[in-house]
């Protein structure tokens, strides 16, 4: 008999915090089996989005009705550098906040003084092509590849107040442009042929002494130079070095490259100002005074991102609800790195690209150098009676009168009609029946396109708008895989092919380091994409990195601890970063583990399905045979570190032998994967089955508990995760009620954050919002529940709730990629309520079966190549 091992610490810890959260929500959802969506566990303070799709301006609103703006380049409110939050002398109370509908983001905040109530809605005012700059001679290129730090990456491009310099000069050797990836990159908009006199400038205000940070900086045209601006002027000191470089290659542009030296103290570059002459330098002195920058052909302030001209308004109605006489005095806060009021066009400045201009502004009261309230003329409302302020918030050089009351209305109807009838966004894929998961997935999609930028000319899909403004290769797989599903293949492979940049010398990705599950992510990524677009000939064009990577994931398991007969990750992988809930980068703490594992098996599996349908049968075999004995590997040491939950649940911890005592849910992330998409487990492989039985143990409001980073905390799209492992499981009703619990942990603005308190348990809170790994997460569950692609096979309606299924209802997917062909499904409900009618287009490449789940239970097969349609009663479910 096996003697498992009772871990005392984690069992007593379970049972006194979890107890009463799990009996209680145990004792909800046996009698609330599908509730509706109304945000009963959202998180108590969010943030919205406002801004157009794929605009470099992220402007947010707070829940009070706050703009924020400009994140991550000074220490403001919640890290952005632009705050404004309009207000009454006296205060408000808060009442609520709601989009205007869940395409439209118009944010409607409802607040109370007294009698009146207050309605502010603020949106963006859509551009006309005459508001929009001609685009800029001299632009940066990029983003940071790899920033990263406890809570994510920090996409910091530029740095206000980086130097005070000590002698008159333009203010933009004020601010710099950095990097932590070790690249500043321009590009310098030309004529073809012309020389072009390149000036760049910069103010050291970090490094003192010479040699600490060099840099090479490459103008096309001529060999790379190495530069020292401390050691050629000293710190905080104003330097310029001039290049003449010209368009070599004839591509419309010269290439200006500014590098951190490697080996340096400080290997980050650095760039405070650049100029281009196409004649003659003017002199030097000059340049450095400002004196020149309108002779110059492009002038670049590196350290302030151009912004493309934006205009957004805040519409504010206030109601006397009451009997007598309101007096109200408005005023607006105000917060940047300075702020000023400039009487004469009665405008607020606040920072480098905002100006908010309104009716009459009565007194400014200067609270510190960022902070300062405006207060505005007071005025009464008789009882019944309405007034309306309108905010107009000017940013990027835009330069326009204030929006008018009278103007306000038409201009809100035109963005509404942009977003209801132009934003070129794949929203009617998927047609569902409630319209509160309808809207949940129309908001997720708006978000994902809101969060992306344009870079380098090619559609760049990020997590979020503010901490994770970037794309690693985890979240990105999945956001890559939710664009296919919805029929944007091409968006998708922009950013696969991004992603692919990063691939080392030795085959491998390491966008973070140690975090060798990359590779696998990468196989899966790729393979999975050529699969759901049948494209053969795309999928050849990466194959060779492919391969790259595969022999990469091979090499990995001869090294280090891999290579220990006494380690207990011998023959398997180096230890390697987890993340997800457990921090195992201390000396004391790095142990081996099972996420990195888990991926990388997902990936080589991936790739031999690829090999195979490429018929590359030798390379498969090869592959397969490598395969199965890191597979049977694992297994073997599986069952060593098998153990039970406090409820006697038979579990795999992530962390090999336990060594870190960890809760038995924390960072199962990676197992839930290997279920689903990985396919790794058959259903009745006891890993499944236990490690399953002890995540179901913990749920509170129906969502695994203190998985994630967060202690007591939920990990809101770990629901997804944990939603796909149960379906692949067989468990379809359990599935999509995940589904319904995970949309009731938005926002009512139906953003989610990455971790919160369950309900009442506090206000912390973890990473980005709108957080849209969760969006694309939500899209990929609420697709696969209705159609799920199991080998050769496509089942549907596995996880089809009874409530979808009431009189006149219909469900549709609308072209919906699978590794089919593009899926065309319809299921309608008659008007009586008691027949159902399932159609299916026939799909155009392999399939084997398309297996029809009914409700009552039991299945119905169609001919792939047919199609055809099933008939079943739902009174009693049968057909």
């Amino acid at each position: 008999m096996k003697k498992w091992p009772i871990v005392f610490g984690f069992a007593l810890l379970l049972l006194t915090i979890n107890d009463e959260l799990v009996a209680k929500q145990k004792k909800k959802n046996e009698s609330d089996a599908f509730p509706t969506v109304d945000f009963r566990y959202s998180i108590p303070w969010w943030q919205t989005t406002v801004s157009l799709p794929d605009d470099p301006d992220k402007v947010l609103v707070g829940k009070e009705g706050q703009i924020f703006a400009d994140f991550g380049l000074s220490r403001g409110p919640r890290g952005f550098n632009t705050f404004i939050h309009s207000d009454v002398v006296g205060g408000t109370e808060w009442v609520s906040q709601s989009l205007l509908s869940a395409r439209v983001p118009i944010l409607r905040t409802k607040r109370r003084a007294g009698s009146v109530d207050i309605i502010e809605e603020t949106f963006t005012v859509i551009p006309s092509e005459h508001n929009n700059l001609h685009p800029p001679r001299l632009v940066r290129l990029g983003g940071e590849k790899r920033v990263t730090g406890f809570d994510g990456p920090k996409t910091k491009r530029v740095r206000y107040g980086w130097a005070p310099p000590q002698i008159a000069c333009d203010p933009a050797f004020q601010d710099a442009a950095v990097s932590s990836d070790g690249l500043i990159e321009y590009a310098l908009a030309v004529e073809k042929g012309p020389v072009m006199y390149v000036v760049i400038g910069f103010c050291e205000g970090e490094v003192a002494k010479k040699g600490e940070r060099p840099l090479n900086i490459t103008v096309e045209g001529l060999e790379p130079q190495q530069v020292d601006p401390v050691g050629d002027a000293g710190q905080n000191l104003p330097v310029v070095y001039v290049f003449q470089g010209n368009d070599r290659n004839n591509d419309g542009k010269i290439d200006i490259r500014i590098k951190g030296v490697t080996g340096s103290k400080n290997p980050h570059p650095m760039c405070s100002v650049i100029w281009a002459f196409a004649e003659k330098v003017p002199p030097l002195e000059r340049i450095i005074a400002g004196l020149e920058n309108d002779t110059a052909y492009a002038f670049a302030n590196c350290g302030h991102e151009r912004l493309p001209r934006r205009q957004y308004v805040s519409k504010i109605t206030y109601s006397n609800k009451g009997d007598s006489t309101a007096h109200l005095t408005p005023k607006i806060l105000a917060e940047s790195d300075f702020v000023r009021f400039d009487r004469m066009r009665n405008t607020l400045v606040i920072g480098h690209n905002t100006h908010c201009q309104t009716t009459l502004i009565a007194s400014i009261d200067v609270n510190s150098r960022r902070r300062f309230t405006a207060t505005l003329q007071p005025f009464t409302l008789e009882p019944g009676m309405s007034e309306t302020l309108v905010l107009t918030i000017n940013r990027g050089g835009f330069e326009t009168e204030p929006v008018s009351q009278h103007e306000v209305t038409s201009i809100q109807k035109n963005a509404v009609f942009f977003w209801e009838k132009k934003a070129d966004l794949p929203y009617d894929k998927i047609q569902v029946p409630d319209p509160g998961i309808q809207n949940m997935l129309d908001a997720s999609i708006r978000n994902i396109y809101q969060a992306r930028d344009i870079k380098n000319g090619l559609p760049a899909f990020h997590v979020g708008p503010t901490h994770y403004r970037c794309l690693w290769i985890v979240d990105g797989a999945f956001l890559l895989e939710a664009a296919t599903l919805l029929g944007r293949a091409d968006e998708a492979r922009a950013g696969i092919d991004y992603m692919m940049s990063f691939q080392q010398a030795d085959g491998g990705f390491q966008l973070k380091d140690r975090y060798w599950k990359e590779g696998g992510l990468v196989l899966w990524a790729v393979t999975r994409h050529a699969f759901l677009t049948q494209d053969q000939q795309w999928l050849l064009q990466h194959w060779d990195n492919l391969k790259r990577v595969v022999a990469w994931i091979q090499n990995l398991r001869t090294l280090e601890g891999a290579a220990d007969p006494d380690a207990p990750e011998y023959r398997l992988l180096p230890w390697g970063d987890i993340d997800g809930g457990i921090n195992n980068y201390h000396k004391d703490e790095r142990k081996g583990e099972y996420s990195n594992i888990y991926w990388s098996l997902i990936g080589m599996k991936s790739a031999i399905q690829a090999a195979t349908w490429l018929g590359e049968n030798e390379t498969a075999k090869k592959w397969q045979h490598q395969f199965d004995d890191f597979y049977a590997t694992f297994q073997t040491a599986a069952q060593r570190d098998l153990r039970p939950d406090p409820y006697g649940n038979i579990y795999l911890p992530i962390i090999m032998n336990d060594a870190l005592q960890a809760l038995p849910q924390r960072a199962q992330w990676s197992f839930c994967h290997a279920v689903y998409p990985g396919q790794l487990f058959a259903q009745e492989n006891p890993i499944v089955v236990g490690t399953l039985n002890m995540l179901k143990t913990t749920e509170v409001q129906g969502m695994v508990f203190n998985t994630g980073w967060m202690q007591d905390g939920i990990w809101t799209y770990f629901a997804s995760f944990y939603g796909h492992a149960l379906l692949w499981q067989g468990e379809g009703q359990k599935a999509v009620r995940v589904l319904y619990d995970f949309a009731n942990h938005a926002a009512p603005t139906m953003v989610w954050r990455e971790e919160q308190k369950p309900v009442g348990q506090g206000h912390e809170e973890v990473g980005d919002m709108p957080h849209n790994w969760a969006s694309a997460e939500f899209i990929r569950l609420a697709i696969h529940v209705l159609a799920l692609d199991r080998g050769d096979e496509l089942h549907l309606l596995e996880g089809l709730p009874p409530q979808w299924l009431g009189p006149g209802m219909e469900t549709a997917l609308n072209g919906v990629a699978t590794p089919f062909g593009d899926l065309f499904l319809n299921l309608k409900i008659d008007r009586t309520g008691e027949t159902a009618t399932l159609s299916v287009e026939p799909l155009k490449e392999r399939c084997k079966a398309i297996v029809v789940h009914l409700p009552g239970g039991g299945v119905e097969q169609l001919l792939p190549e047919k199609g055809g349609q099933v008939t079943f009663h739902v009174s009693s479910n049968e057909k």
